[in-house]
């Protein structure tokens, strides 16, 4: 029986005399609670991560790099399905207002100043996978004159977010724009033609014969129709989109058949508009041997110039918490401090092919291996005495099998329990309270080594990423609590390593999914008007965007995060800093901005940030750091993960330079430092 609580604790050594609980009203229940209690705290299943209260830590500004961080990283997806409901629910936090006399549409002054706060940079449009199912042309005209279509779950409605509206809301925010193609019920004329209608100038000569319905999109190309078309429809000058995707999520490593149809795609589109820059859909999950992919198609750099990813941690997929899929180890870390026998209880499962799993066992090191049967479900268990002290458990996967047509030979293990027999009190030390938070950090360090893998293999493609965020619950159906989850400072933190990531690797786009939450509660605003963590972690991180990035490095202790999944975006890593840091140099403002990450969920560190002797900085610094409420009340860093929890921003200055600043545990630090000799940064 798992210990979590007092209720359990009571029923462990709770003493039943014919049903009668007398034994609890003596002053002897007293004395077992407390060797229950002190039981419990006696197996730490976190000695993975170090037992002081305070680490110490450095960061070393170096100077300024030849690099300029990209504005784009500040994106986001706008995912305009969500206003299909415009005209049956009153929102407040509706892209648009609808006026249902004569069907004009204008900017929502609400979500237009939310926006500018950020600032948004970069809106992707039309987002997610109803791109594959948006006609740009039955978006253009009134709203009484569109036709009515349906989504990718069959519900219909006329789409009156289009290109115009789009334009114009970027526009009223100061925003790029990046247009994903219809690639599946699309062609490759309407691609082009969507370009010609966005970016080329009215032509000189207007063909008197044009009316608003000459011509289809999906059958020839006509940029000068198309250029007028949109003068027609009220926009006289080009949008000028710089960016373009060739469909969403359709993955030239799976597709066979869509990278050559992407390069029909992009070379008609920049025949179009030469200057476009035009993206396809690659795989975060694209496999490797030695410097090549299993699957390596030619990706031609004339027409070619990004690789899209979308990446979303799934923390809901560590029940059961390991899965190996192939051989592979896990290992977990837990402290005795009172000596004693031991039972370790292993339950694990996992499928079979010609034969059953097997797992090899290492109890400090000394091994046994046992066979996992799933259709016969039992625990193993394995009884030791063990010492006080740091102890570890790794279990491995030994006989992977793989048989075409048969069956393919797993290992998912779900728990490990270590049970006291004198006492009979057990504790889980492998799906621990905190796990889903190592399994997010783990994923920002594979996701940065799998950019860096890309950008190796694919020298004269850049990296994008356009859609991002953590996935807690399950997509395919609606699990309210878990899916606000992805509005949390867990999932922000998250967010703030991946925008570590893309500055260090260069990333040019980065955009969140979404602006707006609803269903799966992705977005940066909820339906209630409040802000998530997300939009504050992004409105601090719009102070990197467009200014000089500075080198710098790290000297912080590291811990361990196991091994979650083989699927590497879920691989553990042996050795990862504490402290996470980026930095940028904002030349109008003489400041540099150096944003600081304690991914450690459980320990605070006092930091010290280092500039090099020769250069001078003002005494005063200010600092903005992002904290849960809990943490600040000497509760769990995280919380409770639920959305609405309280989020705390606090602002202060620091009067004697950057001494010290103390961390607290799974929070972020933004701080501003004015430089009195700009020079010395070269």
């Amino acid at each position: 029986m798992a210990m979590h609580d007092g209720e359990s604790i009571k029923e462990a050594v709770l003493v039943k005399d014919n049903n009668r609980n007398w034994i609890m009203r003596t002053p002897h229940c007293y004395i077992v609670i407390i060797m229950a209690l002190f039981l419990i705290a006696a197996i730490n299943p976190r000695l993975a991560f170090p037992a002081n209260d305070v680490q110490q830590a450095k960061v070393n500004i170096l100077g300024i790099s030849g690099e300029t961080i990209s504005p784009n990283i500040i994106g986001t997806n706008l995912f305009v399905m969500n206003e299909a409901d415009i005209v049956r629910v009153n929102r407040s936090n509706r892209l648009l207002m609808f006026n249902p006399v004569d069907g004009s549409v204008s900017n929502n002054p609400f979500m237009v100043e939310k926006c500018r706060k950020v600032p948004i940079k970069l809106l992707r449009y039309p987002g997610a996978r109803d791109s594959e199912m948006h006609h740009w042309r039955d978006a253009i005209g009134t709203f009484f004159e569109r036709p009515f279509g349906e989504d990718v779950i069959g519900r219909k409605y006329r789409q009156f977010f289009g290109t115009i509206e789009l334009a114009r809301f970027a526009k009223a925010i100061g925003s790029d724009i990046i247009i994903t193609a219809n690639y599946q019920t699309g062609s490759i004329e309407e691609a082009a033609n969507w370009v010609a209608f966005c970016n080329l100038p009215v032509p000189p000569k207007i063909d008197p014969s044009w009316q608003m319905s000459s011509y289809s999109e999906q059958q020839e190309i006509r940029p000068n129709y198309f250029a007028w078309l949109r003068s027609a429809n009220g926009l006289f000058d080009p949008i000028d989109v710089e960016f373009w995707e060739i469909g969403n999520e359709n993955y030239f490593t799976r597709d066979s058949s869509y990278i050559e149809r992407a390069h029909a795609y992009a070379k008609a589109m920049k025949a179009v508009d030469p200057k476009i820059k035009i993206g396809v859909t690659g795989d975060p999950l694209m496999r490797f041997r030695g410097k090549q992919f299993d699957k390596n198609p030619y990706l031609n750099p004339a027409l070619i110039d990004f690789i899209v990813l979308h990446v979303y941690a799934k923390p809901d997929r560590l029940p059961p918490v390991t899965r190996l899929f192939s051989n592979a180890c896990s290992e977990r870390q837990f402290l005795i401090n009172k000596p004693g026998d031991y039972e370790i209880i292993i339950k694990a499962g996992g499928t079979c092919a010609l034969g059953c799993p097997e797992v090899a066992v290492a109890v400090d090191r000394k091994t046994g291996k046992h066979i996992v049967d799933p259709n016969k479900p039992e625990e193993i268990s394995i009884k030791k005495a063990l010492a006080k002290g740091g102890h570890s458990i790794r279990l491995c996967f030994v006989n992977d099998r793989l048989i075409p047509g048969v069956g393919d030979r797993n290992l998912f293990v779900e728990s490990v329990k270590i049970k006291n027999i004198q006492y009979g009190i057990d504790r889980e030390i492998w799906n621990y309270e905190g796990i889903a938070d190592q399994f997010l950090v783990a994923n920002n360090y594979q996701i940065e080594r799998q950019i860096q893998r890309i950008q190796t293999v694919y020298p004269h493609q850049t990296v994008a990423i356009t859609e991002a965020n953590t996935r807690f619950g399950d997509g395919r159906k609606i699990d309210i609590e878990m899916h606000k989850k992805n509005m949390t400072l867990k999932s922000a933190l998250w967010y703030a390593g991946l925008l570590n990531t893309s500055i260090r690797k260069g990333v040019p786009i980065l955009c969140h999914f979404s602006l707006i939450g609803k269903r799966l509660g992705f977005g940066m605003i909820r339906p209630d008007d409040s802000v998530t963590p997300h939009y504050k972690i992004m409105k601090l991180y719009s102070d990197h965007s467009g200014s000089r990035k500075v080198r710098l490095n790290i000297q912080s202790k590291t811990y361990r995060v196991p091994l979650f999944e083989t699927s590497f975006l879920a691989k553990g890593v042996d050795e990862i800093k504490f402290l996470d840091a980026v930095s940028s140099y904002c030349l109008a403002n003489k400041e540099i901005v150096i944003t600081v990450l304690n991914r450690h969920p459980d320990q605070s560190v006092e930091t010290l940030i280092s500039f090099p002797d020769r250069v001078v900085i003002e005494p005063t610094v200010e600092v903005i750091e992002l904290l849960s409420q809990t943490s600040i009340n000497g509760g769990p860093s995280l919380g409770s993960g639920k959305q609405g929890e309280e989020v705390v921003e606090r602002q202060f200055t620091l009067e004697n330079g950057l001494e010290k600043l103390v961390l607290k545990p799974a929070s972020l630090a933004h701080i501003f430092c004015k430089i009195l000799n700009p020079q010395s940064l070269n």
